[in-house]
């Protein structure tokens, strides 16, 4: 697992103030292809990020 952020143990259904909601945003990088995937939460902060190589394929 690479990344949790969970409320404790019982509590559900929290509001976004409790700073558990979360959206991906993804990057590409136009000269190298580098892909960033980045986590971001409400307050606009960044706690997980993660480059990604491009790879060739030899498919048709």
């Amino acid at each position: 697992m690479k990344y949790v952020k969970a409320p404790d143990e019982g509590q559900v259904n929290l509001p976004p103030s409790f700073g558990l909601q979360f959206f991906g945003h993804v990057k590409i990088d136009g000269k190298t292809e580098v892909m960033t995937v980045t986590l971001r939460d409400a307050a606009d902060e960044a706690p997980w990020s993660i480059d990604l190589q491009p790879v060739r394929s030899n498919a048709i």
